[in-house]
């Protein structure tokens, strides 16, 4: 397998929450333009009780700037941290590790002392059975004849439905783990879920982050190879799924399965993607699908082509992920509606296609210019943000309002 990086998201911002009556107030008693933050850890599992005598991390990342500060909660779970000094070229937040899962908070301090904050911890749990998945979508994009390979991207959600975190223990079979198709490369991965190393396992992938209570998505993508005409891909739910989706336009090849439902038609913008669908598989099921009509490329053109298109290493799996979930959102509510084909258009109502390209583009280019060391990680967050909130905000104007 080739080189893997995760690009795991920065802690999740929560709300911050004042008390009140009880916070001291400390803040004219600091030099002029410093900051105090405080706060309290709270637990979200029933009947934990007071979070006393944890460790909580100030952390300021910045280009030129990497400083920490400790500090130990009181028998309420208080904190303080004081005489911080702001720099709006540097991120800021507070983290606690706490029985093997990560949680945080990211804080804004351009305008004073924030509001006290709360950092919501939970108990830890090593028992799997307690997650699900709720949903599976694989898309399969991108054909290359040359190479004789297949461009897959797939978005897992998984749900915790209680109030402890899952922490994985040290055995293999502890970690989240993904099914791949055999001899699958090229792999990428993103996930919220914090400290989500990538492992290879047999037939797949792991992961070693803990799953808090909630919904979270992992996207990953790959190339898998086939011979001939023909592709068998067979999928393993080992935590089962509420529902699967595979998504393929028709230029990639033809969809066929025993266990899904269809295909069905639907078109999105000037291509025909064919949709398989289905719910309610327990843990440990396994189904399969076939890709048929494959091309196959002729000895000449397996020598002396070059790839062309797009090439999977310099596109990034969040924009890539946007389009998926637009595809398959969009193609799911079409179903629902039963209503006449609708497309994407340029320009009036819909998803101005020129628009979402270029910005695709830009991500990619980002991702290439933070692997290269060109951009600092501050700068990379930044942009990252904001074009992805761009190309979200594309993606829903689009389902909103099909032309």
């Amino acid at each position: 397998m080739s080189k893997v990086r995760v690009m795991a998201a920065s802690l999740a911002l929560v709300g911050a929450v004042g008390w009140g009556v009880g916070m001291p107030v400390a803040y004219a008693q600091e030099p002029e333009g410093a900051r105090v933050v405080e706060g309290r850890v709270v637990s979200g599992t029933a009947g934990a009780g007071d979070i006393a005598g944890v460790t909580v991390v100030w952390h300021e990342e910045g280009d030129n700037r990497h400083e920490h500060q400790q500090a130990t909660t009181d028998s309420e779970g208080r904190f303080t941290f004081g005489g911080i000094k702001f720099d709006p070229g540097v991120i800021c937040g507070v983290s606690v590790d706490y029985q093997g899962g990560l949680y945080g908070v990211d804080l804004d301090l351009s305008g004073a002392s924030p509001p006290p904050v709360s950092v919501t911890v939970y108990e830890a749990t090593d028992a799997d059975d307690l997650l699900t998945v709720t949903s599976a979508s694989i898309l399969l994009a991108q054909v290359d004849k040359a190479t004789q390979t297949v461009l897959a991207l797939e978005i897992v959600r998984i749900n915790n439905p209680t109030d402890m975190t899952y922490v994985p223990g040290p055995e293999p079979m502890s970690l989240l783990r993904f099914g791949l198709p055999p001899e699958a490369r090229d792999l990428r991965v993103d996930t919220g879920l914090t400290r989500a190393d990538v492992l290879q396992v047999d037939r797949g992938f792991a992961l070693t982050a803990s799953v808090p209570p909630g919904q979270h998505e992992v996207l990953y993508a790959y190339n898998f190879p086939y011979s001939g005409t023909e592709a068998v891909f067979a999928r393993s739910f080992p935590y089962g799924a509420a529902s699967v989706r595979v998504l393929a336009p028709y230029d990639v090849g033809r969809l066929t399965s025993q266990e899904l439902e269809g295909p069905e038609d639907v078109n999105i913008g000037e291509r025909t993607y064919q949709l398989l669908s289905g719910s309610e598989f327990p843990p440990g099921s396994r189904i399969s699908f076939d890709l048929l009509d494959l091309p196959e490329a002729s000895v000449g053109e397996r020598l002396g082509r070059r790839i062309e298109g797009l090439r999977f290493e310099y596109a990034a799996p969040v924009g890539l992920g946007l389009m998926m979930a637009v595809l398959i959102v969009y193609a799911l509510w079409r179903r629902r509606a039963a209503r006449p084909a609708y497309a994407f258009r340029a320009g009036g109502t819909g998803m101005p296609e020129g628009e979402q390209t270029r910005l695709v583009r830009e991500i990619a280019e980002l991702e290439d210019s933070f692997e290269d060391g060109a951009v600092s990680e501050v700068q990379y967050r930044r942009r990252r943000e904001t074009l992805t909130a761009r190309l979200a905000a594309l993606a829903r104007s689009g389902l909103a309002n099909p032309g």
